[in-house]
């Protein structure tokens, strides 16, 4: 049985295509980041050192298991490392502790959409990229303000924080359908649209 499950994750591993690799490499990446954030300034070197290769090996099993939910078991042992050792903290390290796992996250639900042996299409990878600068901007500006405010010693406004929250999507919404208009312009040399699907027209025949 060992064996088997062995020699079915090595021919897995060979057949794997080098973009997904590559993704794989980013995805773990981020979540030793989000461990080492959360325990190297609150533990011993040793405890780090634990969580951070415990943290490593979920991600791969994970990240070779795309489609389970050993990625939401590897999001929530990384939580539990931050509430343990992080003290409750709202410093600048629990906005990199959340982009690491949403990057993580992010990459395990792109990289189950396809077969492990097929590469994803440039312009999904660009468009994934763009939503998650998008969402990764929309967080710092909020924390950004939260820090302002609190710095200030300012009391709370509800119709500020509405609009302030408002503010912000708006401006993600534009962005977002700016690079969507973008996306969708046809190459005319190449006679297809942005989504890569070649348009409908008098000489199309069907079969």
């Amino acid at each position: 049985m060992i064996e088997e499950f062995l020699q079915l994750r090595l021919d897995q591993a060979l057949a794997t295509c080098r973009q997904r690799w590559g993704l794989g490499g980013i995805a773990v990446a981020s979540i030793v980041v989000a461990s080492a954030l959360s325990t190297l300034w609150s533990t011993s070197a040793e405890g780090a050192a634990i969580m951070l290769l415990a943290s490593a090996i979920g991600a791969v099993v994970a990240i070779s298991t795309s489609g389970s939910h050993l990625g939401a078991a590897v999001v929530a042992f990384v939580t539990l490392q931050w509430l343990a050792f992080s003290g409750g903290t709202t410093g600048p390290r629990v906005i990199g502790v959340a982009l690491c796992l949403f990057v993580f996250h992010g990459l395990l639900a792109l990289m189950a959409a396809v077969p492990h042996t097929a590469a994803i299409d440039g312009r999904v990878l660009r468009r994934w990229a763009t939503r998650s600068v998008s969402v990764a901007a929309a967080t710092g500006a909020v924390w950004g303000l939260i820090v302002v405010f609190e710095g200030r010693r300012t009391s709370g406004n509800e119709f500020l924080t509405v609009a302030g929250l408002v503010a912000i999507a708006a401006v993600l919404v534009s962005v977002r359908s700016t690079y969507a208009a973008w996306w969708r312009i046809p190459d005319r040399r190449a006679g297809v649209t942005g989504s890569g699907t070649r348009p409908s027209g008098r000489g199309s025949t069907t079969s």
